[in-house]
């Protein structure tokens, strides 16, 4: 119990879904994180747990901050210092997105902005689309957004109706026209 509570997670690769679960079964979204984001100690409390799921296939260092700060090889390479504390500032980042998004009152408005921040974060051009490069369920949106499914089906299917966004042969999700969003 003692070394799970002193972990922490670097992502290596590929994107997670950092929930918070309580006992009745509210979910929170935390933050959908990336290459380069660190989880500090998730430790299980009495009314809520943590949960981190996969959209990608991802890859993770685990580690202990008292390894690394007790390491008589870290007082000699600042250059990892740093690099841990900017990859620590970027997953506050990430969490502060996910406040924005969850703040808009309606859910087309946090559905939207969160497209445009994975887009902004994860995507990629081609032609004159923004790519999505994963699948992303409407179960997933409607936790990252605290809707429900319905609602973001019924969204995700009229920006599609109004060639905002497309969907490719594999559900990745392919924005046309950022402009038609609104």
């Amino acid at each position: 119990n003692h070394k799970k509570k002193c972990k922490s997670i670097i992502i290596t690769c590929g994107i997670l879904h950092l929930l918070k679960i309580f006992t009745n079964q509210e979910v929170i979204s935390l933050g959908i994180l990336g290459k380069e984001n660190i989880v500090n100690s998730l430790t299980e409390q009495t009314n809520c747990y943590y949960q981190l799921l996969a959209i990608e296939e991802s890859f993770l260092i685990s580690f202990k901050w008292s390894d690394l700060f007790n390491s008589s090889n870290l007082h000699t390479n600042n250059h990892f210092i740093i690099n841990i504390i900017q990859t620590y500032q970027n997953t506050i980042n990430k969490y502060e997105m996910m406040n924005h998004i969850l703040i808009h009152k309606y859910t087309k408005n946090r559905i939207i902005q969160l497209i445009l921040f994975l887009c902004k974060e994860f995507g990629y051009t081609k032609k004159n689309s923004i790519i999505l490069p994963f699948q992303l369920s409407q179960i997933t949106l409607s936790i990252a957004t605290a809707s429900n499914r319905s609602t973001v089906n019924r969204v995700m299917n009229k920006l599609n109706k109004n060639n905002a966004i497309a969907y490719s042969h594999n559900k990745y999700i392919y924005l046309i026209y950022p402009f038609k969003l609104i």
